[in-house]
């Protein structure tokens, strides 16, 4: 396949210059050479410079795995995951303590329908005053958000919480 990119990525005649090469169908020789490059675990970079993107996308499409360097889960690896999932901690705590990656916990989970805690960030009564102030000033809710670093539906259930108005409502 990266012969094949290297074919197409050169314009002839046009002095040189380089061509999208985005928009180009798989052949079945592509995917051939994709299949052999995954199970020779061959970095995505080392395959093809000008379509990592593409080759990452069409191997996610595809069920195959490309030249990670990962440390496979064991069973206990998996006990431990799934014991975590009921206690709701969130990725960043489970991935430090199994000495692994957020990302590598967030995508086992999923693969094994799992759900993890979210991280909560408390409400202090500075935030507190904050959120009465944009109430008091009829700042749209978005806003509120925006400015607090916190969703629209942490601001309306905290406003809601304390008996305060928000929106369309007042």
């Amino acid at each position: 396949m990266a012969r094949l990119i290297r074919k197409t990525a050169k314009v002839s005649g046009s002095g040189g210059g380089k061509i999208n090469v985005r928009g180009r169908e798989w052949t079945k020789e592509d995917l051939r050479e994709l299949k052999n490059h995954s199970r020779e675990k061959t970095p995505a970079k080392t395959i093809a410079k000008l379509t990592v993107g593409a080759l990452r996308q069409k191997a996610f499409i595809l069920g195959l795995p490309l030249g990670r360097s990962s440390r496979e889960w064991t069973k206990e690896d998996l006990r431990e995951l799934k014991r975590y999932a009921r206690q709701k901690p969130p990725a960043t705590t489970i991935a430090k303590s199994m000495k692994r990656t957020v990302a590598a916990v967030k995508r086992k989970a999923i693969t094994l329908r799992l759900s993890l805690g979210r991280p909560v960030r408390k409400w202090t009564k500075e935030d507190l005053r904050e959120l009465k102030s944009h109430l008091r000033k009829k700042t749209p809710v978005t806003t509120i958000a925006k400015s607090m670093r916190r969703t629209v539906a942490a601001v309306k259930r905290k406003a809601s919480r304390h008996g305060l108005l928000v929106g369309h409502r007042r």
